[in-house]
């Protein structure tokens, strides 16, 4: 599927936000004044909403969750984002809306080695290739912002240290910072967590 068909797709998916509409003020001057309309999100981005609300455990298991979800969905269509972080992630009504897709890429494209993106939440095999693997690298950084409520800040060695951090978050976690070919895809990811939510954390 190119990236055209899997936006037009992708109106409807749930925790997925791309833009609503495209307008053009001057037909005579394309590329020129170019308004994007998106759709609001009530609760803004996933960094501001943790660092204004306490979230339960519950609550942090949910929105990972859903978060691995939207990036499954992409996987599943063989895009990769590319610029994963909680500034790029939003809430809609309680629901997460991962956007902002301008480094996104189809798999099949050969040109998928670059260091673009967030400092701090690039996989920094990247330049070696740049995959699904690379997403579940921001991922985990994503995991480990959520779980301290602190923004990251690069050079810093990511550890879960906080002894109030359940252990099998940690577990899911670390997985994710593994060499990437030890990495879990985004489908064992969410089972796991869907089973621990399941078990009332």
């Amino acid at each position: 599927m190119d990236l055209k068909n899997f936006i037009l797709k992708t109106s409807y998916e749930k925790n997925i936000m791309l833009y609503s509409r495209q307008w053009l003020k001057n037909r005579q001057k394309i590329g020129e004044d170019l308004e994007i309309i998106l759709k609001y999100a009530n609760y803004g981005d996933l960094r501001n909403y943790y660092l204004q609300t306490n979230l339960s455990w519950s609550n942090k298991v949910t929105i990972a969750k859903e978060i691995i979800n939207g990036i499954n969905y992409l996987h599943n269509n063989e895009i990769i984002h590319r610029d994963l972080h909680t500034k790029n992630i939003l809430l809609d009504n309680g629901i997460i809306k991962i956007t902002d897709f301008g480094l996104a890429k189809q798999i099949n494209n050969h040109n998928s080695i670059s260091y673009l993106g967030m400092p701090g939440f690039v996989d920094p095999e990247c330049m070696i290739t740049r995959d699904k693997k690379s997403d579940i690298f921001s991922y985990r950084v994503i995991l480990w912002e959520i779980a301290n409520e602190k923004i990251p800040q690069g050079g810093v060695k990511l550890e879960n240290n906080n002894l109030s951090i359940p252990n099998e978050y940690k577990q899911i976690s670390s997985m994710c910072l593994d060499s990437r070919n030890q990495r879990p895809d985004g489908n064992y990811i969410y089972n796991f967590l869907n089973t621990y939510e399941a078990c009332g954390y």
